[in-house]
């Protein structure tokens, strides 16, 4: 297994590369846990997509580094995770336990290290249209929520 990190802004990506099981060299994973918590990010995000292998002890591996980044306080996700990985984690019940992003971006943007976007301050289409019109016309609705007489 072949590990690389990445910093990107507030977030650490660590790249990893080959097989994810039961013979995969932990006390790699655990140097690297040091090594990134010497680099003072907020945000850890595990690049899944170049694993090619992964077991129910490689499972057991990254739900520890979920738990040694937030013993120190790191936020962790899991990112670009293939859908029979994603499979595993959801029979395991760890599907909800981890942060999953889809790609290296949503997961960029998500922890707020990713490009920012401009913002427009000038209202959407649809609310301008709203902007001059009586209040009564906000209230128009469903006819079963007219029926029971509106607010009581």
């Amino acid at each position: 297994m072949d590990l690389k990190t990445e910093r990107v802004g507030s977030a650490v990506i660590l790249h990893l590369e080959g097989r994810l099981t039961v013979e995969a060299d932990t006390e790699r994973l655990q140097d690297m846990v040091n090594s990134v918590a010497r680099l003072h990010a907020r945000d850890v995000l595990l690049d899944m997509r170049e694993i090619r292998q992964l077991d129910c002890s490689g499972i057991g591996q990254i739900l520890n580094l979920r738990n040694q980044f937030h013993n120190i306080r790191m936020t962790f996700a899991l990112m670009d995770i293939e859908r029979h990985q994603k499979r595993m984690l959801k029979i395991s019940g760890l599907l909800r336990v981890f942060r999953v992003f889809g790609s290296r971006e949503e997961a960029l943007a998500a922890v707020g290290a990713g490009p920012v976007r401009a913002r427009s301050l000038e209202p959407a289409a649809p609310l301008r249209a709203l902007v001059g019109m009586q209040p009564a016309a906000c209230w128009a609705s469903p006819a079963s929520w007219a029926e029971t007489g509106g607010l009581r």
